[in-house]
């Protein structure tokens, strides 16, 4: 008589001593290790995690990577010895190497910061030093618009663009004016790092300020850059 695999399993599973089915059906349990995230991340501190946890899953409970985070200089400290991880191929494919690297004990994961950045001066509301982000492609409207918009009396037609390049100092100029009314992507300059973007006063003409057609002008460029 021929039985079942399914059968055959029954049958000992009955045999078997209540102790030893216990252990059998109780589930393996998962080693657990403490992890640190430090440096530009949104929440910094230790974790808890195991042998599922990948660096993405780790950076997510961390809060995330924040905007100036140099993602492709990540690093692990192991026992003194410094990993080096790049996760930028994890934000282009989903089967990323860098996937497959897991946790030990006391690992300490550090995400630093990028040091190129690009300046905003002049007739901006927040006129400031600006981090430039690493693989972004920030132009002269985004730059613009970090430093919060032009002020009343910003002279969008006269603004320029200073740039190092070999050694030589290039002063660009750039018509806010011309870009919004003809929108061209081609006029809209990217920005690269450590480029000085200058919006100068517009010169009165009028003792009250500002002609209403000129303020009119403002406001529209305003809603242009939302």
């Amino acid at each position: 008589m021929k039985y079942l695999p399914s059968l055959w399993i029954a049958l000992v599973l009955c045999v078997l001593p209540s102790s030893l089915l216990a252990q059998i059906q109780q589930p393996m349990p998962v080693k657990s290790y403490k992890v640190t995230v430090l440096g530009q991340v949104n929440r910094p501190a230790t974790y808890t995690v195991d042998g599922t946890t990948t660096v993405l899953t780790l950076i997510r409970e961390a809060g995330g990577l924040l905007p100036a985070a140099a993602f492709t200089k990540v690093t692990v400290t192991r026992n003194g010895t410094k990993i080096p991880l790049n996760l930028r191929p994890i934000l282009g494919r989903a089967d990323s190497p860098v996937l497959d690297f897991r946790f030990e004990e006391g690992d300490v994961l550090f995400v630093p910061g990028v040091d190129t950045k690009y300046q905003v001066m002049g007739q901006v509301n927040r006129p400031a030093t600006y981090v430039y982000p690493e693989e972004a492609k920030i132009t002269i409207l985004d730059a613009l618009q970090a430093a919060g918009g032009p002020t009343l009396f910003a002279d969008l037609r006269k603004a320029h663009l200073i740039r190092s390049d070999n050694g030589k100092t290039l002063d660009i100029h750039v018509d806010f004016d011309s870009l919004q009314k003809k929108g061209l992507a081609s006029e809209n300059i990217p920005m690269k790092p450590d480029d000085i973007l200058v919006v100068p006063q517009r010169r009165r003409k009028w003792s009250g300020g500002l002609f209403p057609l000129q303020i009119l002008n403002l406001m529209d460029f305003r809603i242009f850059l939302r």
